[in-house]
């Protein structure tokens, strides 16, 4: 299966029955897509997670946070602040949130306003118990519809539509089903014609 750059995006979804379920699935979701994204499978992958972990993810990316801002990066970072500071004639204190934040030592998990469901594709299920999280992707040179499709469906809990895919295995149905019903009929033709020749030879030799 080759990627079809005309089939356009996929829609992949994920369900929590609150906020923070989906957060925590959309968490797995973007450990799914990390690595397509780096393999060339898909080209971009924005999943709100990406903007508003859950618990798990957050921790992770404080921790790779804390990784980066090492002593001596902190230490040259707040020396270039202020060299540049009075250059350009901003009061150093000005970056002082800033740098409150690189030496943070917690940082807590945000909830996904509600105010911002619309904006992130995430709305209620028709029967209102659960929260739908629709998210786009964009196939990449390397994507692969029937495998990336049977991936994400193995791992449980994820939705996929890909409307490329759907729409081969639908003409693959259609042509199926008028290749069964030209055999069907081709195999009726030749049973009447049969039938019908078979009586004119009896009624002949009556």
């Amino acid at each position: 299966w080759w990627h079809d750059t005309t089939a356009g995006d996929l829609h992949v979804m994920v369900e929590g029955g609150d906020v923070e379920e989906l957060q925590q699935r959309g968490d797995r979701l973007v450990a799914l897509l990390d690595q397509d994204v780096r393999n060339g499978t898909l080209a971009s992958a924005f999943v709100p997670s990406l903007a508003f972990p859950g618990k798990e993810r957050a921790e992770q990316n404080f921790h790779a946070w804390q990784a980066f801002w090492r002593p001596e990066r902190t230490t040259a970072l707040k020396k270039a602040l202020a060299d540049d500071s009075i250059k350009l004639g901003v009061a150093p204190v000005a970056f002082a949130p800033f740098m409150a934040l690189v030496k943070t030592k917690a940082m807590g998990t945000l909830a996904i306003p509600q105010s911002f469901f619309g904006l992130l594709g995430i709305s209620r299920s028709r029967d209102r118990s659960d929260l739908v999280q629709i998210s786009t992707l964009t196939p990449g040179a390397a994507y692969r519809s029937e495998s990336f499709y049977k991936r994400l469906k193995l791992t449980g809990g994820v939705g996929i539509f890909d409307a490329g895919l759907f729409s081969q295995r639908l003409g693959d149905v259609l042509l199926s089903g008028f290749i069964k019903m030209t055999l069907i009929v081709g195999a009726m033709t030749l049973l009447v014609a049969f039938l019908y020749l078979l009586d004119w030879q009896l009624t002949g030799i009556g």
